[in-house]
């Protein structure tokens, strides 16, 4: 029997999935990177297109952006832990499969995070209420 989950439960889902340290920088900045294969990249949890961030050293520049998106109506949550388990699993399947952009222009992350603030600020709100209806601290 397959489970139905509403996009609350998804965000609880997903902030049960993360590490603690992963958890707490999500539930401050909407993201969090995963180290893989000595890269960081950044998943962004207020998009589900080129949410994927592929950092120059130091995390202040995008490198590329990728978007890898799962058939099925997953919501953000769903679609995110889709995309961060494939890239600590098979990275190179994720990398050979997603669409990536890897424009000159690609700005310093605060630019980039600033052109998106609200959206960032309204899914950092649903992420915050799932964590205080799962009982997980918010800072």
């Amino acid at each position: 029997m397959m489970t139905s989950f509403t996009e609350p439960d998804e965000w609880a889902q997903l902030l049960g999935w993360l590490s603690p340290a992963h958890r707490e920088t999500a539930l401050k900045h909407a993201y969090f990177d995963l180290l893989v294969e000595g890269s960081t990249y950044r998943i962004l949890l207020y998009s589900k297109a080129y949410n994927v961030l592929l950092m120059f050293p130091g995390g202040k520049r995008i490198e590329a952006r990728f978007c890898l998106n799962v058939d099925g109506g997953l919501c953000i949550p769903g679609t995110v832990m889709a995309q961060a388990v494939t890239l600590m699993l098979e990275p190179d399947m994720f990398l050979a499969v997603a669409n990536k952009s890897t424009n000159p222009w690609l700005p310093e992350y605060a630019d980039f995070e600033l052109s998106c603030e609200e959206y960032k600020r309204l899914y950092l709100r649903k992420l915050r209420n799932a964590a205080r209806i799962a009982g997980i601290a918010v800072p």
